[in-house]
């Protein structure tokens, strides 16, 4: 059976696909879209909440995009009350409207994803040993793709 099969019928624009490829090359791109993390125009990193993979250019940015893994395998603590207090504390001034979890990412990149460069009303936040293990697999620089995935 080939594995590409066209229909006789000629169309103005090309040839027309059986069904069944179409279904295929759907569900291709349906997955894709699902599964992949595909970064914003501009960006130089992403990661997807639904996958958990990320995709980044850089350490620092691989570091920014595994923080939202960490970040959602610790189940959000960046969106946490104490966590925003936490950090107003540290800054000195009530939070305003920021988004969370970029400041939690942030932080992590900030500090090198170092436990001992993290402010000490901060580091609780963090799942360090989980940290560390995914941190020491990132290049030194270059594109990366990898899978953030904590321990149940």
């Amino acid at each position: 059976m080939p594995m590409l099969r066209l229909t006789g019928t000629k169309m103005l624009h090309g040839w027309r696909l059986d069904p069944m490829i179409r279904r295929s090359l759907l569900l291709i791109v349906v997955c894709f879209l699902l599964f992949a993390p595909i970064p914003p125009r501009g960006a130089t990193g992403a990661y997807n909440t639904f996958s958990h993979a990320l995709i980044c250019a850089t350490r620092e940015i691989c570091l920014h995009e595994l923080a939202h893994g960490l970040d959602q395998s610790a189940g959000w603590p960046s969106r946490t009350e104490e966590f925003q207090d936490a950090v107003s504390v540290h800054l000195g001034e009530q939070p305003g409207e920021y988004n969370w979890p970029e400041l939690y990412a942030w932080l992590y990149a900030f500090t090198d994803g170092d436990r001992d460069k993290m402010p000490d009303e901060l580091r609780r936040f963090y799942d360090w040993r989980l940290a560390d293990k995914l941190a020491a697999d990132l290049p030194a620089d270059g594109f990366t793709f990898m899978f953030v995935r904590g321990e149940k």
